[in-house]
Order: C-alpha cells, then structure tokens, then sequence
C-alpha cells in the first residue's frame, strides 16, 4: 500500500466517492464496532458485524463484515481509531435493513486494504459521540 502522504492525496470524502466505486480511498473514524452476530437465511449462514465509520466533514457510512472478513481485520477497525481504507465496494442500501448513510454502504472485499493513520483532524464531537441503546419507557 502506498504512504500515508500519498494516502492522504488520494482520500476522498464519503459523498464525493462515485456510486458502486472500487477504486477510492477514504479516511475515517471508527465509532462504532458492533458485535459479532450469527445469521441464517434460506441462502446462506454465517456472522456478520457491522461498523460505522464517520469522515472528517461528518458524514457516516455503515460498513459490514461478513464470515472471512471479521476474522480478517478482527485486530483492525477498532472504535475511536482512524483508518484509510481502499479498495471497498460502495453499494446501495438495502431498503429492507437500516443503515447511517441514506445511499451507500461500504462492502469489504477480498481486496480491500486498511492502514491505522492517526485519529488529527475530526471533529471532536465526532470522536466524542456516546451511543446508547436502550427503551424508552
């Protein structure tokens, strides 16, 4: 993979990336790792866990890992961490599942390739979210 110099020339904003792309690199915030999660459908099995990611503009994305990929970055994608990737796939949402980001998600590949970069330049507030799931009563 290239420098982080060069990395940093070629990151794009998650919105600037061309639909369905492969050839992008974007930088990100990790802010949250989900955990992992078996599945079972009339195709397939398997886990899954998702991540959400967030640009330095503020725009997140959602990302999800499935079977190889989670065990394959399982010392990456860590929450509070920033990351360039490159190489994944932007693919519509799925309208039957929720998503952060109301076009696009972010697929891993077999080619895909993620490299730790320091966390300067986000937004504070941004790395300073706190996530609670929970009722309301």
């Amino acid at each position: 993979m290239a420098d982080e110099t060069e990395l940093a020339k070629q990151s794009l904003l998650i919105n600037n990336i061309p639909k369905n792309s492969v050839d992008f690199v974007m930088r990100v915030l990790v802010i949250r790792r989900g955990s992992i999660i078996p599945y079972k459908n009339s195709r397939n099995e398997g886990t899954f866990r998702t991540i959400i990611l967030v640009d330095e503009e503020g725009t997140k994305i959602q990302a999800t890992l499935f079977n190889k990929h989670i065990e394959t970055w399982k010392d990456s994608l860590k929450p509070n961490k920033s990351y360039y990737i490159a190489k994944g796939r932007l693919d519509r949402v799925n309208p039957n599942y929720s998503s952060v980001h109301k076009e696009v998600e972010l697929a891993f590949t077999d080619n895909t390739i993620i490299q730790e970069t320091e966390a300067r330049g986000f937004n504070s507030q941004i790395s300073g979210w706190l996530f609670i799931i929970g009722t309301c009563r």
